[in-house]
Protein backbone atom coordinates (compact mmCIF):
# COMPACT_ATOMS: atom_id res chain seq x y z
CA UNK A 1 0.00 0.00 0.00
CA UNK A 2 1.13 3.56 -0.62
CA UNK A 3 2.36 5.14 2.58
CA UNK A 4 0.09 7.92 3.80
CA UNK A 5 2.34 10.37 5.60
CA UNK A 6 0.30 12.01 8.38
CA UNK A 7 2.33 15.22 8.08
CA UNK A 8 1.85 15.83 4.35
CA UNK A 9 -0.94 15.93 1.80
CA UNK A 10 -0.60 13.90 -1.43
CA UNK A 11 0.29 16.11 -4.36
CA UNK A 12 -2.77 16.69 -6.55
CA UNK A 13 -1.38 17.54 -9.98
CA UNK A 14 -4.42 16.67 -12.07
CA UNK A 15 -2.12 15.13 -14.69
CA UNK A 16 -3.36 12.31 -16.90
CA UNK A 17 -2.56 8.89 -15.37
CA UNK A 18 0.32 6.90 -16.81
CA UNK A 19 -0.70 3.67 -18.56
CA UNK A 20 0.31 0.55 -16.63
CA UNK A 21 2.82 -1.22 -16.60
CA UNK A 22 5.00 1.86 -17.20
CA UNK A 23 6.03 3.09 -13.78
CA UNK A 24 5.72 6.75 -12.92
CA UNK A 25 8.83 8.28 -11.28
CA UNK A 26 6.70 9.28 -8.31
CA UNK A 27 6.02 5.60 -7.66
CA UNK A 28 9.75 4.80 -7.57
CA UNK A 29 10.31 7.71 -5.20
CA UNK A 30 7.45 6.52 -2.99
CA UNK A 31 8.87 3.00 -2.84
CA UNK A 32 12.29 4.34 -1.95
CA UNK A 33 10.81 6.55 0.76
CA UNK A 34 8.93 3.61 2.25
CA UNK A 35 12.09 1.49 2.25
CA UNK A 36 14.04 4.23 4.02
CA UNK A 37 11.30 4.71 6.58
CA UNK A 38 11.04 0.98 7.28
CA UNK A 39 14.79 0.71 7.69
CA UNK A 40 14.79 3.66 10.04
CA UNK A 41 12.01 2.14 12.10
CA UNK A 42 13.68 -1.27 11.95
CA UNK A 43 10.33 -2.68 10.94
CA UNK A 44 10.37 -5.68 8.57
CA UNK A 45 8.16 -5.35 5.52
CA UNK A 46 4.76 -6.94 5.71
CA UNK A 47 4.89 -10.55 4.52
CA UNK A 48 1.31 -10.77 3.30
CA UNK A 49 0.84 -14.01 1.37
CA UNK A 50 -1.69 -15.10 -1.17
CA UNK A 51 -3.48 -17.15 1.46
CA UNK A 52 -4.08 -14.23 3.79
CA UNK A 53 -7.28 -12.24 3.62
CA UNK A 54 -6.52 -8.67 4.51
CA UNK A 55 -4.60 -5.58 3.66
CA UNK A 56 -1.02 -4.66 4.62
CA UNK A 57 -0.75 -1.69 6.91
CA UNK A 58 -0.31 1.59 5.06
CA UNK A 59 3.39 2.12 4.48
CA UNK A 60 4.20 -1.59 4.59
CA UNK A 61 4.44 -2.77 0.99
CA UNK A 62 4.18 -6.52 0.55
CA UNK A 63 6.12 -8.67 -1.86
CA UNK A 64 3.32 -8.10 -4.35
CA UNK A 65 4.27 -4.40 -4.50
CA UNK A 66 7.92 -4.71 -5.40
CA UNK A 67 9.36 -2.69 -8.29
CA UNK A 68 10.32 -5.88 -10.15
CA UNK A 69 6.76 -7.21 -9.93
CA UNK A 70 5.40 -3.94 -11.28
CA UNK A 71 7.65 -4.10 -14.31
CA UNK A 72 7.02 -7.80 -14.97
CA UNK A 73 3.23 -7.73 -14.51
CA UNK A 74 1.75 -8.42 -17.97
CA UNK A 75 -1.80 -7.46 -17.14
CA UNK A 76 -3.02 -3.90 -17.51
CA UNK A 77 -4.68 -1.99 -14.71
CA UNK A 78 -8.01 -2.30 -16.48
CA UNK A 79 -7.63 -6.09 -16.53
CA UNK A 80 -6.87 -6.11 -12.82
CA UNK A 81 -9.91 -3.92 -12.15
CA UNK A 82 -12.10 -6.19 -14.32
CA UNK A 83 -11.07 -9.15 -12.17
CA UNK A 84 -11.67 -7.20 -8.97
CA UNK A 85 -15.20 -6.19 -9.98
CA UNK A 86 -16.24 -9.85 -10.23
CA UNK A 87 -14.65 -10.75 -6.87
CA UNK A 88 -15.92 -10.59 -3.29
CA UNK A 89 -13.44 -9.56 -0.59
CA UNK A 90 -15.23 -11.63 2.06
CA UNK A 91 -15.79 -14.78 0.01
CA UNK A 92 -12.31 -16.27 -0.38
CA UNK A 93 -8.62 -15.37 0.02
CA UNK A 94 -8.14 -15.65 -3.75
CA UNK A 95 -10.87 -13.12 -4.51
CA UNK A 96 -9.62 -10.81 -1.78
CA UNK A 97 -6.19 -10.95 -3.39
CA UNK A 98 -7.65 -9.93 -6.77
CA UNK A 99 -9.21 -6.82 -5.24
CA UNK A 100 -6.03 -6.02 -3.31
CA UNK A 101 -3.88 -6.26 -6.43
CA UNK A 102 -6.17 -3.91 -8.37
CA UNK A 103 -6.15 -1.37 -5.55
CA UNK A 104 -2.38 -1.51 -5.19
CA UNK A 105 -1.94 -0.98 -8.94
CA UNK A 106 -4.22 2.09 -8.94
CA UNK A 107 -2.49 3.44 -5.82
CA UNK A 108 0.84 3.19 -7.56
CA UNK A 109 -0.58 4.66 -10.77
CA UNK A 110 -1.90 7.75 -8.97
CA UNK A 111 0.37 8.06 -5.95
CA UNK A 112 -2.73 8.20 -3.73
CA UNK A 113 -3.59 5.89 -0.84
CA UNK A 114 -6.97 4.19 -1.08
CA UNK A 115 -7.97 6.32 1.92
CA UNK A 116 -7.65 9.44 -0.27
CA UNK A 117 -9.68 8.17 -3.19
CA UNK A 118 -13.16 9.10 -2.03
CA UNK A 119 -12.20 12.63 -0.85
CA UNK A 120 -10.39 13.17 -4.17
CA UNK A 121 -13.39 11.88 -6.12
CA UNK A 122 -15.76 14.18 -4.24
CA UNK A 123 -13.48 17.17 -4.66
CA UNK A 124 -12.19 16.71 -8.22
CA UNK A 125 -13.95 13.82 -9.98
CA UNK A 126 -12.64 14.83 -13.41
CA UNK A 127 -9.06 14.31 -12.24
CA UNK A 128 -9.64 10.68 -11.16
CA UNK A 129 -8.62 7.95 -13.61
CA UNK A 130 -11.31 5.60 -14.86
CA UNK A 131 -9.82 2.64 -12.96
CA UNK A 132 -10.19 4.50 -9.64
CA UNK A 133 -13.74 5.59 -10.41
CA UNK A 134 -14.81 2.07 -11.34
CA UNK A 135 -13.48 0.66 -8.06
CA UNK A 136 -15.02 3.47 -6.00
CA UNK A 137 -18.45 2.93 -7.52
CA UNK A 138 -18.31 -0.88 -7.53
CA UNK A 139 -19.05 -1.56 -3.84
CA UNK A 140 -16.07 -3.94 -3.48
CA UNK A 141 -13.83 -1.57 -1.49
CA UNK A 142 -15.65 -1.39 1.86
CA UNK A 143 -13.76 -4.00 3.85
CA UNK A 144 -10.38 -3.29 2.27
CA UNK A 145 -10.81 0.45 2.89
CA UNK A 146 -11.71 -0.20 6.53
CA UNK A 147 -8.66 -2.36 7.11
CA UNK A 148 -6.50 0.37 5.61
CA UNK A 149 -8.11 2.92 7.96
CA UNK A 150 -7.43 0.75 11.01
CA UNK A 151 -3.88 0.17 9.81
CA UNK A 152 -3.22 3.89 9.50
CA UNK A 153 -4.73 4.51 12.93
CA UNK A 154 -2.48 1.94 14.60
CA UNK A 155 0.60 3.02 12.67
CA UNK A 156 0.09 6.59 13.81
CA UNK A 157 0.27 5.32 17.38
CA UNK A 158 -3.48 5.23 17.88
CA UNK A 159 -4.83 3.58 21.00
CA UNK A 160 -8.52 2.98 21.71
CA UNK A 161 -7.91 3.18 25.45
CA UNK A 162 -6.31 6.63 25.35
CA UNK A 163 -7.97 9.99 24.82
CA UNK A 164 -6.46 10.72 21.41
CA UNK A 165 -9.51 12.53 20.13
CA UNK A 166 -7.92 13.73 16.89
CA UNK A 167 -6.83 10.25 15.84
CA UNK A 168 -10.11 8.63 16.91
CA UNK A 169 -12.05 11.31 15.07
CA UNK A 170 -9.93 10.81 11.95
CA UNK A 171 -10.57 7.06 12.17
CA UNK A 172 -14.30 7.73 12.44
CA UNK A 173 -14.19 9.85 9.28
CA UNK A 174 -12.44 7.06 7.38
CA UNK A 175 -14.95 4.48 8.65
CA UNK A 176 -17.83 6.65 7.45
CA UNK A 177 -16.21 6.50 4.01
CA UNK A 178 -15.90 2.70 4.36
CA UNK A 179 -19.66 2.46 4.91
CA UNK A 180 -20.31 4.73 1.93
CA UNK A 181 -18.09 2.59 -0.29
CA UNK A 182 -20.06 -0.47 0.89
CA UNK A 183 -23.59 0.88 0.42
CA UNK A 184 -22.97 3.07 -2.64
CA UNK A 185 -22.20 6.70 -3.45
CA UNK A 186 -25.76 7.50 -4.50
CA UNK A 187 -27.18 7.35 -0.96
CA UNK A 188 -26.77 9.51 2.12
CA UNK A 189 -27.88 8.77 5.69
CA UNK A 190 -31.51 9.77 6.05
CA UNK A 191 -32.10 10.62 2.39
CA UNK A 192 -35.31 8.58 2.31
CA UNK A 193 -33.96 5.77 0.14
CA UNK A 194 -33.73 2.22 1.56
CA UNK A 195 -29.93 2.37 1.58
CA UNK A 196 -29.95 5.81 3.18
CA UNK A 197 -32.35 4.51 5.85
CA UNK A 198 -30.01 1.60 6.56
CA UNK A 199 -27.04 3.93 6.96
CA UNK A 200 -29.01 6.36 9.13
CA UNK A 201 -30.36 3.68 11.47
CA UNK A 202 -27.01 1.96 11.86
CA UNK A 203 -25.23 5.28 12.35
CA UNK A 204 -27.64 6.29 15.13
CA UNK A 205 -27.05 3.01 16.97
CA UNK A 206 -23.28 3.48 16.74
CA UNK A 207 -23.49 7.06 18.00
CA UNK A 208 -25.75 6.18 20.94
CA UNK A 209 -23.99 2.97 21.95
CA UNK A 210 -20.40 3.03 20.70
CA UNK A 211 -19.16 6.60 20.87
CA UNK A 212 -17.95 8.85 23.64
CA UNK A 213 -17.05 12.47 24.19
CA UNK A 214 -13.36 13.40 24.33
CA UNK A 215 -12.13 16.99 24.28
CA UNK A 216 -15.59 18.17 23.18
CA UNK A 217 -15.56 15.75 20.24
CA UNK A 218 -17.66 12.65 19.64
CA UNK A 219 -15.24 9.82 18.90
CA UNK A 220 -15.74 6.15 18.14
CA UNK A 221 -14.83 3.32 20.51
CA UNK A 222 -13.22 -0.01 19.71
CA UNK A 223 -16.64 -1.69 20.07
CA UNK A 224 -17.97 0.71 17.45
CA UNK A 225 -15.13 -0.16 15.07
CA UNK A 226 -15.86 -3.88 15.54
CA UNK A 227 -19.57 -3.29 14.84
CA UNK A 228 -18.75 -1.44 11.61
CA UNK A 229 -16.39 -4.26 10.62
CA UNK A 230 -19.17 -6.82 11.17
CA UNK A 231 -21.68 -4.68 9.28
CA UNK A 232 -19.44 -4.37 6.21
CA UNK A 233 -18.48 -8.04 6.33
CA UNK A 234 -22.12 -9.15 6.41
CA UNK A 235 -23.19 -6.84 3.59
CA UNK A 236 -20.29 -7.79 1.33
CA UNK A 237 -20.65 -11.50 2.13
CA UNK A 238 -24.23 -11.60 0.84
CA UNK A 239 -23.31 -9.83 -2.39
CA UNK A 240 -23.37 -6.15 -1.55
CA UNK A 241 -25.87 -3.35 -1.15
CA UNK A 242 -28.65 -4.71 -3.39
CA UNK A 243 -29.33 -7.88 -1.33
CA UNK A 244 -28.98 -5.81 1.84
CA UNK A 245 -31.56 -3.36 0.49
CA UNK A 246 -33.96 -6.22 -0.20
CA UNK A 247 -33.60 -7.61 3.33
CA UNK A 248 -34.31 -4.14 4.70
CA UNK A 249 -37.43 -3.65 2.59
CA UNK A 250 -38.84 -7.10 3.43
CA UNK A 251 -37.65 -7.78 7.00
CA UNK A 252 -36.69 -4.29 8.20
CA UNK A 253 -33.03 -5.17 8.83
CA UNK A 254 -30.72 -2.23 9.50
CA UNK A 255 -28.16 -3.63 11.95
CA UNK A 256 -26.41 -6.10 9.66
CA UNK A 257 -23.64 -6.38 12.26
CA UNK A 258 -26.01 -8.44 14.46
CA UNK A 259 -26.44 -11.26 11.96
CA UNK A 260 -23.94 -13.72 10.55
CA UNK A 261 -23.59 -14.06 6.78
CA UNK A 262 -25.06 -17.58 7.03
CA UNK A 263 -28.21 -16.25 8.71
CA UNK A 264 -28.63 -13.51 6.10
CA UNK A 265 -28.03 -15.89 3.19
CA UNK A 266 -30.61 -18.28 4.64
CA UNK A 267 -33.12 -15.41 4.79
CA UNK A 268 -32.46 -14.50 1.16
CA UNK A 269 -32.96 -18.13 0.10
CA UNK A 270 -36.35 -18.19 1.82
CA UNK A 271 -37.39 -14.96 0.14
CA UNK A 272 -36.21 -16.23 -3.26
CA UNK A 273 -38.07 -19.55 -3.05
CA UNK A 274 -40.46 -20.24 -5.96
CA UNK A 275 -44.09 -19.30 -5.48
CA UNK A 276 -46.17 -22.14 -4.10
CA UNK A 277 -43.24 -23.89 -2.41
CA UNK A 278 -43.92 -24.75 1.23
CA UNK A 279 -41.41 -22.90 3.41
CA UNK A 280 -41.19 -23.14 7.18
CA UNK A 281 -38.88 -20.84 9.10
CA UNK A 282 -38.31 -19.64 12.62
CA UNK A 283 -38.72 -15.87 13.01
CA UNK A 284 -36.64 -13.76 15.40
CA UNK A 285 -37.99 -10.27 16.15
CA UNK A 286 -35.97 -7.50 17.77
CA UNK A 287 -35.88 -3.70 17.66
CA UNK A 288 -33.80 -1.65 15.28
CA UNK A 289 -32.98 0.71 18.15
CA UNK A 290 -32.74 0.62 21.93
CA UNK A 291 -29.97 -1.99 22.27
CA UNK A 292 -28.04 0.12 24.77
CA UNK A 293 -25.38 -2.48 25.59
CA UNK A 294 -25.00 -4.34 22.28
CA UNK A 295 -26.57 -7.54 23.63
CA UNK A 296 -28.33 -8.25 20.33
CA UNK A 297 -24.94 -8.63 18.71
CA UNK A 298 -24.70 -11.99 20.46
CA UNK A 299 -26.91 -13.56 17.78
CA UNK A 300 -24.03 -13.20 15.32
CA UNK A 301 -21.93 -15.61 17.42
CA UNK A 302 -24.54 -18.38 17.46
CA UNK A 303 -24.11 -21.19 14.97
CA UNK A 304 -26.82 -22.83 12.94
CA UNK A 305 -29.25 -19.92 12.54
CA UNK A 306 -29.59 -20.25 8.76
CA UNK A 307 -33.20 -21.39 9.34
CA UNK A 308 -34.03 -18.14 11.17
CA UNK A 309 -35.60 -15.09 9.53
CA UNK A 310 -34.31 -12.04 11.44
CA UNK A 311 -36.82 -9.18 11.65
CA UNK A 312 -36.05 -5.69 12.94
CA UNK A 313 -38.79 -3.19 13.76
CA UNK A 314 -39.05 0.28 15.24
CA UNK A 315 -42.82 0.73 15.55
CA UNK A 316 -45.54 -1.88 16.28
CA UNK A 317 -47.28 -1.37 12.93
CA UNK A 318 -44.20 -2.70 11.14
CA UNK A 319 -44.90 -6.14 12.61
CA UNK A 320 -48.24 -6.17 10.82
CA UNK A 321 -46.55 -5.34 7.50
CA UNK A 322 -43.93 -8.07 8.00
CA UNK A 323 -46.65 -10.61 8.85
CA UNK A 324 -48.49 -9.78 5.65
CA UNK A 325 -45.32 -10.12 3.54
CA UNK A 326 -44.47 -13.51 5.05
CA UNK A 327 -48.02 -14.77 4.58
CA UNK A 328 -48.04 -13.55 0.96
CA UNK A 329 -44.84 -15.53 0.27
CA UNK A 330 -46.32 -18.65 1.87
CA UNK A 331 -43.76 -18.72 4.69
CA UNK A 332 -45.03 -20.58 7.76
CA UNK A 333 -43.52 -20.07 11.20
CA UNK A 334 -42.17 -23.03 13.14
CA UNK A 335 -41.64 -20.82 16.22
CA UNK A 336 -41.25 -17.18 17.18
CA UNK A 337 -38.45 -15.58 19.22
CA UNK A 338 -38.86 -12.10 20.71
CA UNK A 339 -35.64 -10.36 21.79
CA UNK A 340 -35.42 -7.17 23.84
CA UNK A 341 -34.41 -5.69 27.17
CA UNK A 342 -36.67 -6.60 30.09
CA UNK A 343 -37.56 -5.09 33.46
CA UNK A 344 -40.54 -4.76 35.77
CA UNK A 345 -42.44 -2.86 33.05
CA UNK A 346 -42.18 -5.60 30.43
CA UNK A 347 -39.93 -6.11 27.40
CA UNK A 348 -38.63 -3.13 25.49
CA UNK A 349 -38.70 -4.21 21.86
CA UNK A 350 -37.23 -0.93 20.56
CA UNK A 351 -36.81 2.67 21.65
CA UNK A 352 -40.38 3.29 20.46
CA UNK A 353 -42.17 0.10 21.56
CA UNK A 354 -42.58 -1.42 25.02
CA UNK A 355 -44.38 -4.76 25.34
CA UNK A 356 -46.16 -4.40 28.70
CA UNK A 357 -47.04 -7.03 31.31
CA UNK A 358 -50.69 -6.67 30.42
CA UNK A 359 -52.86 -9.36 28.87
CA UNK A 360 -55.24 -7.00 27.08
CA UNK A 361 -52.48 -4.81 25.64
CA UNK A 362 -50.58 -7.86 24.40
CA UNK A 363 -53.76 -9.34 22.98
CA UNK A 364 -54.25 -6.29 20.73
CA UNK A 365 -50.57 -5.77 19.87
CA UNK A 366 -49.60 -6.36 16.20
CA UNK A 367 -47.23 -9.04 17.50
CA UNK A 368 -50.31 -11.28 17.61
CA UNK A 369 -50.32 -11.45 13.79
CA UNK A 370 -46.98 -13.24 13.88
CA UNK A 371 -48.04 -15.50 16.74
CA UNK A 372 -51.06 -16.65 14.73
CA UNK A 373 -48.76 -17.64 11.85
CA UNK A 374 -46.93 -20.16 14.07
CA UNK A 375 -47.69 -23.75 13.09
CA UNK A 376 -48.78 -25.82 16.14
CA UNK A 377 -46.75 -28.92 16.98
CA UNK A 378 -48.18 -32.43 17.47
CA UNK A 379 -49.43 -31.45 20.93
CA UNK A 380 -51.13 -28.36 19.55
CA UNK A 381 -48.59 -25.97 21.11
CA UNK A 382 -47.26 -22.82 19.47
CA UNK A 383 -43.75 -22.04 20.75
CA UNK A 384 -42.63 -18.51 21.62
CA UNK A 385 -39.14 -17.82 23.03
CA UNK A 386 -38.47 -14.62 24.97
CA UNK A 387 -34.80 -13.59 24.89
CA UNK A 388 -34.91 -10.95 27.59
CA UNK A 389 -33.94 -10.50 31.21
CA UNK A 390 -36.66 -11.17 33.80
CA UNK A 391 -39.36 -12.15 31.29
CA UNK A 392 -40.11 -15.26 33.37
CA UNK A 393 -40.06 -13.45 36.72
CA UNK A 394 -43.27 -12.29 38.42
CA UNK A 395 -42.61 -8.92 40.01
CA UNK A 396 -44.34 -7.82 43.20
CA UNK A 397 -47.79 -6.45 42.54
CA UNK A 398 -48.08 -8.16 39.15
CA UNK A 399 -50.47 -11.09 38.63
CA UNK A 400 -48.18 -12.60 35.98
CA UNK A 401 -44.68 -12.51 34.64
CA UNK A 402 -44.35 -11.16 31.12
CA UNK A 403 -44.22 -14.74 29.83
CA UNK A 404 -47.35 -15.58 31.80
CA UNK A 405 -49.21 -12.53 30.51
CA UNK A 406 -48.30 -13.43 26.91
CA UNK A 407 -49.42 -17.03 27.38
CA UNK A 408 -52.74 -15.89 28.90
CA UNK A 409 -53.27 -13.33 26.13
CA UNK A 410 -53.14 -16.11 23.50
CA UNK A 411 -54.50 -18.97 25.57
CA UNK A 412 -56.90 -19.93 22.78
CA UNK A 413 -53.90 -20.53 20.52
CA UNK A 414 -52.07 -22.92 22.83
CA UNK A 415 -49.06 -20.61 23.13
CA UNK A 416 -46.15 -22.04 25.11
CA UNK A 417 -43.64 -19.39 26.23
CA UNK A 418 -40.00 -20.05 27.16
CA UNK A 419 -38.37 -17.29 29.21
CA UNK A 420 -35.67 -16.61 31.78
CA UNK A 421 -36.54 -15.63 35.36
CA UNK A 422 -33.33 -13.63 35.83
CA UNK A 423 -30.55 -11.76 34.09
CA UNK A 424 -29.96 -13.93 31.04
CA UNK A 425 -27.85 -14.54 28.00
CA UNK A 426 -27.79 -17.16 25.26
CA UNK A 427 -25.08 -19.81 25.21
CA UNK A 428 -24.01 -22.70 23.02
CA UNK A 429 -21.46 -25.45 23.41
CA UNK A 430 -19.71 -27.59 20.81
CA UNK A 431 -21.98 -30.58 21.41
CA UNK A 432 -25.18 -28.72 20.58
CA UNK A 433 -26.82 -28.92 17.17
CA UNK A 434 -27.23 -25.79 15.11
CA UNK A 435 -29.75 -23.25 16.36
CA UNK A 436 -30.02 -24.85 19.81
CA UNK A 437 -29.14 -22.71 22.84
CA UNK A 438 -29.22 -22.57 26.62
CA UNK A 439 -30.90 -19.77 28.52
CA UNK A 440 -28.11 -18.91 30.97
CA UNK A 441 -29.40 -16.78 33.83
CA UNK A 442 -28.16 -15.41 37.13
CA UNK A 443 -30.28 -15.45 40.23
CA UNK A 444 -32.31 -12.37 40.99
CA UNK A 445 -32.10 -10.84 44.44
CA UNK A 446 -35.50 -11.23 46.10
CA UNK A 447 -37.56 -8.10 46.54
CA UNK A 448 -37.30 -6.87 50.14
CA UNK A 449 -40.51 -6.92 52.21
CA UNK A 450 -41.77 -3.81 53.92
CA UNK A 451 -41.31 -5.22 57.43
CA UNK A 452 -40.60 -2.93 60.40
CA UNK A 453 -37.81 -5.27 61.49
CA UNK A 454 -35.83 -4.33 58.41
CA UNK A 455 -35.20 -0.97 60.05
CA UNK A 456 -33.89 -2.65 63.26
CA UNK A 457 -31.46 -5.30 61.96
CA UNK A 458 -30.08 -6.11 65.41
CA UNK A 459 -33.37 -6.98 67.10
CA UNK A 460 -35.53 -10.06 66.90
CA UNK A 461 -37.32 -8.61 63.92
CA UNK A 462 -33.99 -8.12 62.16
CA UNK A 463 -33.08 -11.76 62.69
CA UNK A 464 -36.44 -12.76 61.28
CA UNK A 465 -35.80 -10.65 58.19
CA UNK A 466 -32.38 -12.25 57.69
CA UNK A 467 -33.89 -15.74 57.99
CA UNK A 468 -36.60 -14.75 55.54
CA UNK A 469 -34.00 -13.49 53.03
CA UNK A 470 -32.02 -16.72 53.27
CA UNK A 471 -35.16 -18.76 52.67
CA UNK A 472 -36.13 -16.65 49.66
CA UNK A 473 -32.67 -16.94 48.11
CA UNK A 474 -32.90 -20.73 48.41
CA UNK A 475 -36.29 -20.63 46.74
CA UNK A 476 -34.99 -18.81 43.67
CA UNK A 477 -34.98 -21.42 40.89
CA UNK A 478 -31.59 -22.86 40.02
CA UNK A 479 -32.87 -23.55 36.53
CA UNK A 480 -32.19 -21.22 33.66
CA UNK A 481 -35.68 -20.86 32.24
CA UNK A 482 -39.36 -21.39 32.81
CA UNK A 483 -41.99 -22.70 30.39
CA UNK A 484 -45.35 -20.99 30.74
CA UNK A 485 -48.73 -21.89 29.30
CA UNK A 486 -52.12 -20.66 30.35
CA UNK A 487 -52.61 -21.47 34.04
CA UNK A 488 -49.30 -23.37 34.46
CA UNK A 489 -45.63 -22.59 34.89
CA UNK A 490 -42.99 -25.33 34.72
CA UNK A 491 -39.37 -24.97 35.82
CA UNK A 492 -36.84 -26.50 33.42
CA UNK A 493 -33.40 -27.55 34.55
CA UNK A 494 -30.22 -25.86 33.40
CA UNK A 495 -28.93 -28.44 30.94
CA UNK A 496 -32.10 -28.65 28.89
CA UNK A 497 -31.91 -26.51 25.79
CA UNK A 498 -34.28 -24.86 23.36
CA UNK A 499 -34.23 -24.29 19.64
CA UNK A 500 -34.48 -20.80 18.22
Amino acid sequence: MIMKNPNTTPRDTGEAPVVYPDVHPNVVAALAAVARRQQADRRPPNQTTKDSVGLPLPGQLSKHNSYDRLRSQPASINQLVDQALTANYCRSPEEAEQITQAVEAVEQQTGLSVLDWLPRYRRRPASCPESMVRLIRSGVLGMLHMEAAEGEFLQRGGDYDSDQAADLGRLGDHLADSLTLTMGLDCRPGDGTPRGTILQGFRQEIIQRDSRSVELQRVITQEGVEAIHDFIESVQSIGGAKPAERLHQTLGIVNFDRWSPDTLRGALQALDAPAGQAIERSVLVCGRSGDHNGAMGGFRQLKGLNHVLPVEVEHPDELLAVSQRLAAKGIRLSRLTIAGHGNEKGVRLSSSDQLPIDQQALRHHPLGQLIRLIQPDQQGHRTVNIVSCSAGHRFAGKPHSFAGALAEAYADGGVQVHASPGVMRLAQDDTMEGGTVHFKSRRRLPELPGLPGFLRPYGKEGQAVRRWLEEQIEKVPRSNRVVTMTGTTKTVRHKQSIKL
